[in-house]
């Protein structure tokens, strides 16, 4: 039980796919954000706080709005929206990161400025704990920065969030067991 008043969002799994019985649909995914959060809290590296719960015999992650308790001035900025902005950057930007267009964005955003070597670290480290966890699913709108609302200049980085995908999510006992006995 949470004792904190702060809001918390709930993702609750879906229902098994009855067209595909080989796939799960992501029933694992209330799991998988958890123990991807965990490893990344363990690594050292700021992120957002998740419980594992059970909502009428269902299994589900809650994660902690971390926006919730900061200024009403401040907002969360997608790393999409800086790559959307660069020059040239509309046509650029894709679902998937494109490593070397992220390290332009990385070293040459002029809204990077203040914490441009801070952004490129964790941007490694993240890349490096997604690949541990198999976290296939860090997106530009998925990771991001704490901005002023006002002005929509960064102030710092948000703490790492949605690692829903880790863990194939999406394999079901058979296609996870197959995994485990695949040396």
């Amino acid at each position: 039980m949470m004792t904190s008043s702060r809001p918390i969002t709930m993702s609750l799994i879906a229902a098994p796919q009855e067209e595909h019985p080989s796939r799960t649909s992501y029933v694992n995914l209330p799991v998988n954000e958890y123990i991807g959060s965990k490893v990344f809290a363990a690594s050292g590296i700021p992120t957002q706080d998740v419980i594992l719960g059970d909502y009428k015999g269902r299994s589900v992650v809650a994660c902690r709005d971390f926006m919730y308790e900061m200024d009403p001035n401040l907002m969360l900025l997608h790393f999409k929206q800086l790559e959307i902005s660069m020059p040239g950057g509309s046509s650029r930007s894709k679902a998937r990161p494109d490593w070397e267009f992220v390290s332009q964005v990385l070293d040459e955003h002029d809204a990077l400025e203040g914490i441009r070597a801070r952004a490129r670290h964790r941007f490694l480290q993240m890349t490096c704990v997604d690949a541990l966890i198999g976290n296939f699913d860090r997106h530009a709108n998925n990771w991001g920065f704490i901005a002023d609302r006002r002005t929509a200049d960064i102030l710092d980085l948000a703490p790492v969030y949605d690692c829903g995908s880790s863990l194939s999510p999406s394999l079901s006992r058979e296609g996870m067991r197959e995994r485990v006995e695949d040396p």
